[in-house]
């Protein structure tokens, strides 16, 4: 509230300044106005990213916009008043109630700039005001007479005519005024901004539901999931997206980066219209297969905590899935992530199969075979075919036969920044791949659990990796190998093995443990499948709640 009635002041004071200056100064006013306004909406992303962002940090989009509208308005006006007279023949009345009009539409403009502005500044409220309703996602606090939008669609228009360039500002900001409230939905210091390049589109498909949640509170409620189908004429896609960040820009102490599924917007067009929508859904904690919409630990329907706004951690692989739900003839063209960042979305997999609805948990867990752990968990279009090694071994321990830098079998380690850099032995660059097969390198990521149950379970999964692949031919593939990268004592060590032989028979690694696996690691398996053949499921064993892998199109070459 206190925010508009600031707006509405501001508005009060430019008309009254405007329509006391005389008509020829509202109208030579009002053109720079205009002028700058074009100019601060087609240069401010390209200012704030280019020079600003660097040390401004969360403030550069905020300043960049203001800044490229009030410094050419105040230049262009100084040097205006000095080239022309200000005398004028038109009665005195009628010089002032002209001043006026103009001057309202002059200060209408210019104060519609500053609420934009204003609402790129890193802070959830303004004086009261947040767009964002986190209780009823679907619905926004607006500002009073619309000045924000109806600024922003004035800069839409001027980008479509004759201030537009090669690239339409309404093609890459369909509605600017929401993206600011969803970047904005995000808690105190968790960053607004990053880095162009910091996100990478991986794989996108379409999926059949998401899920609410309820109960689960202590074990007195059994958590349930409810799948919910998309909206009439509505389809769900499922992103995957890595993004990646300087250690000294990170949001809090345990070295990750945060964010919200708002902040993460894809951008694309329906009939030829541009169109942009926030991230809806994620995957659950405790069952990261299913995608969480909405959940309520008390059973009333007027207290869901909708996932959208929630503030969460990126995980230590980078590796974010968000869900979005859009027009069935939608066609995604961008990702993009906080302020800065987007990546082009190169295709998009066909829809999946709906999962079966995970069973609730008992009131008081008893050990029985399939606990919701399963040691690891897929990271969705990190995996891929090859027979090379990560990085090329020259300075490692460990027994293996290498022959003509191929790895045949064995186990290796050692630091990670020595590899290339430091020659002891010989070289490894690639893995032996028997004639008629391919190398299938499955990235995934080790979950941590909560409860003791869940960790034993967890320690055991890990333990014995029985990690199962099946093909489409309905062949059931064990490991092979495996390798990871990890902090270990302070240093990245890096250490492989591969036994294409025995599959099935991986062992712990003995240098980099469970615990390493935190943050900043890599993990990967090594399966053995027939050309031709497609990785369709993952499961830690038993056919356990598998995971579906037809949409990662993984067939072998």
């Amino acid at each position: 509230m206190w925010f508009c009635i600031l707006l509405l002041l501001v508005l009060a004071a430019v008309t009254y300044f405007q329509a006391i200056q005389g008509l020829t100064s509202a109208i030579i006013t009002g053109v720079l106005t205009v002028l700058s306004a074009a100019i601060a909406f087609g240069t401010y992303e390209y200012v704030a990213q280019a020079f600003l962002q660097g040390f401004l940090g969360d403030l550069a989009y905020a300043v960049a916009f203001l800044g490229m509208f009030l410094v050419p308005l105040g230049i262009l006006r100084l040097i205006l008043d000095s080239l022309v007279p200000r005398s004028s023949q038109i009665p005195h009345m009628l010089d002032r109630i002209g001043a006026g009009v103009v001057g309202f539409f002059t200060a209408f403009l210019a104060t519609g700039m500053l609420a934009i502005g204003l609402q790129m500044v890193p802070w959830p409220g303004i004086i009261g005001y947040e767009r964002f309703n986190h209780s009823k996602p679907s619905d926004q606090n607006e500002v009073w007479l619309h000045l924000d939008r109806a600024v922003a669609a004035y800069g839409v228009a001027l980008s479509d005519g004759v201030f537009g360039g090669g690239e339409r500002f309404n093609a890459e900001h369909p509605d600017l005024v929401s993206e600011l409230g969803w970047l904005q939905a995000a808690n105190v210091g968790v960053r607004r901004t990053a880095p162009e390049d910091a996100l990478a589109f991986q794989a996108a498909s379409e999926i059949p539901s998401v899920y609410e949640v309820s109960g689960g509170s202590g074990h007195l409620k059994p958590l349930t999931y409810d799948a919910v189908e998309p909206g009439p004429g509505k389809k769900f896609l499922r992103v995957t997206i890595k993004v990646s960040g300087d250690k000294d820009k990170l949001d809090d102490p345990d070295d990750r980066q945060r964010f919200t599924p708002s902040s993460v917007r894809l951008l694309g067009t329906t009939n030829d219209e541009p169109q942009i929508y926030p991230g809806m859904a994620v995957p659950d904690d405790k069952q990261p297969n299913y995608f969480v919409r909405n959940w309520d630990e008390g059973g009333d329907a007027d207290e869901k905590r909708y996932t959208i706004g929630q503030t969460l951690s990126v995980p230590a692989s980078g590796v974010i899935e968000v869900v979005f739900e859009v027009p069935t003839n939608f066609q995604p063209t961008k990702v993009k992530y906080k302020f800065g960042a987007e990546a082009p979305v190169r295709g998009l997999s066909k829809a999946q199969p709906e999962p079966a609805a995970p069973p609730p948990p008992t009131p008081t867990p008893t050990p029985v075979a399939g606990g919701r752990i399963s040691g690891v968990k897929i990271v969705f279009g990190g995996s891929h075919f090859g027979a090379d090694l990560p990085v090329v071994m020259t300075d490692y321990q460990g027994t293996s036969d290498v022959q003509n830098g191929v790895m045949h079998e064995g186990s290796v380690s050692g630091r990670a920044e020595d590899q290339g850099a430091v020659h002891k032995n010989p070289d490894i660059s690639s893995f032996a791949v028997p004639e008629g097969k391919a190398l299938l390198h499955l990235d995934v990521e080790s979950l941590k659990a909560g409860s003791l149950y869940g960790k034993a379970m967890n320690f055991a999964a890990q333990t014995v990796e029985n990690y199962i692949i099946e093909d489409n031919h309905s062949h059931q593939l064990t490991p092979v190998g495996k390798y990871a990268v990890a902090n270990v004592g302070g240093e990245n060590i890096i250490e492989i093995q591969y036994y294409p032989m025995v599959g099935g028979r991986v062992k712990p690694f003995e240098r980099i443990k469970s615990t390493n696996l935190q943050k900043d690691y890599q993990l990967v398996y090594l399966y053995l499948l027939d050309s031709g053949a497609q990785a369709m499921k993952f499961s830690p064993g038993g056919n356990l709640h598998p995971t579906d892998l037809s949409g990662e199109n993984l067939v072998a070459p």
